[in-house]
């Protein structure tokens, strides 16, 4: 799921527009250009009905926007938000049945201790409703 939300969010202008292809799985790689964004996994938990696995998976994805400064944060994380929260439909090779945003809280990471240079954070959490297959026996 990571990899279709980082192509789906590469392809989408509004997102690019300000990162680019600067979009990661996981962690933001050292000496990295800002602004840019981090994806992770957090959680996954798949659906079953009596018989067997249901064909839905409910995955909890984390998608940190990382800048130097105060707006282009605020310009990055609301183009994520404008772009993932209520979509539904094809995200790269998945097929999402819903999007949630159920968090967003903003951060300051010192790079330097005792300076003012360190990163502005926006992590933003989503819960995604999407497809997957079913296992055979």
């Amino acid at each position: 799921m990571i990899q279709s939300v980082i192509s789906y969010l590469k392809g989408r202008a509004p997102v690019s527009a300000l990162v680019g292809s600067r979009i990661f799985p996981l962690k933001l790689p050292s000496s990295q250009a800002l602004p840019a964004i981090v994806v992770r996994r957090v959680s996954e938990a798949n659906e079953h009905h009596l018989l067997a696995a249901s064909g839905l998976a409910h995955t909890r994805v984390q998608i940190s926007s990382y800048a130097l400064r105060p707006q282009p944060l605020d310009e990055v994380s609301e183009a994520v938000r404008g772009e993932m929260d209520g979509f539904t439909g094809a995200m790269s090779t998945a097929i999402v049945r819903g999007c949630i945003k159920e968090n967003e809280l903003d951060d300051y990471e010192e790079t330097e201790v005792g300076s003012d240079a360190g990163l502005y954070r926006n992590v933003q959490d989503y819960l995604i409703t999407n497809t997957e297959t079913i296992p055979t026996f």
